[in-house]
């Protein structure tokens, strides 16, 4: 028998080890993994052309392959991702977990299975917060313009900020406490590029629980157990009620 396999696809470049540990620290013994991104081969041009946010599109952060943080639109990048399913289901792929925490609802798995961040992550983070006050800090000014559904399990509705993962930290500590000063109790890190760092660098600036969408990810996949391999065409929703 084969050992399962999965693919990390980032919606930007590879490599993303910063992505990808957190996921690979949870993975059972004998998992195969490899990273997959949706710009990849592509020159820091022909991403911006081919990707950049249209019209009222929904802008997603990223990086290339050298560091440079792009933005991208949120409806190209789940073409990409349709595409890159069509390409590796036939090739022993198990499962596809996408490191964004983006909303792809018209994406489907075909024979893979598909885990996607924002069906897993509003669950525990609703969980967590029960009655509270959730503050959402995401990595692109643009972001704000757009209401964010996957909150709606919320018991209050939630406050906003933006501070991108790739620029100075310091920038991440100060958008927090922008929140709690509107009345946030509850964090979270609404992009899989904010890690452990960010994490503490925003609880040792307000003094909340402050929760990172990588770390929930990570933590949803070994709670599952048995998650890998999976029926095939089932989604990551399923993880989020084990």
């Amino acid at each position: 028998m084969k050992p399962p396999s999965i693919a990390l696809v980032t919606i930007g470049q590879t490599p993303r080890d910063d992505l990808a540990a957190p996921i690979l620290a949870e993975l059972p013994t004998g998992v195969r993994a490899r990273q997959y991104g949706l710009l990849d081969g592509l020159s820091p041009k022909e991403a911006a052309e081919r990707f950049a946010p249209r019209g009222h599109g929904i802008p997603l952060v990223t990086l290339l392959a050298g560091g440079r943080e792009i933005l991208i639109d949120a409806h190209a990048a789940g073409d990409a991702l349709q595409e890159l399913i069509g390409r590796l289901e036939d090739s022993g792929v198990d499962t596809m977990v996408t490191l964004c925490t983006g909303t792809f609802e018209d994406v489907r798995p075909g024979r893979v299975n598909l885990v996607q961040p924002d069906k897993v992550i509003p669950g525990e983070v609703a969980r967590v917060a029960g009655g509270r006050r959730v503050g959402v800090l995401v990595p692109s000014p643009r972001q704000l313009e757009w209401p964010e559904l996957k909150w709606a399990a919320l018991a209050q509705e939630p406050v906003y900020a933006a501070a991108s993962p790739y620029g100075d930290r310091g920038a991440v500590s100060a958008a927090a406490r922008s929140l709690v000063e509107r009345g946030a109790e509850v964090l979270v890190l609404d992009c899989m590029g904010y890690g452990a760092g960010h994490r503490e660098a925003a609880a040792a600036a307000t003094g909340v629980t402050v929760l990172a969408s990588s770390e929930i990810l990570a933590r949803s996949l070994r709670l599952g157990g048995t998650w890998l391999p999976m029926t095939a065409g089932q989604t990551g929703a399923a993880l989020s009620s084990q």
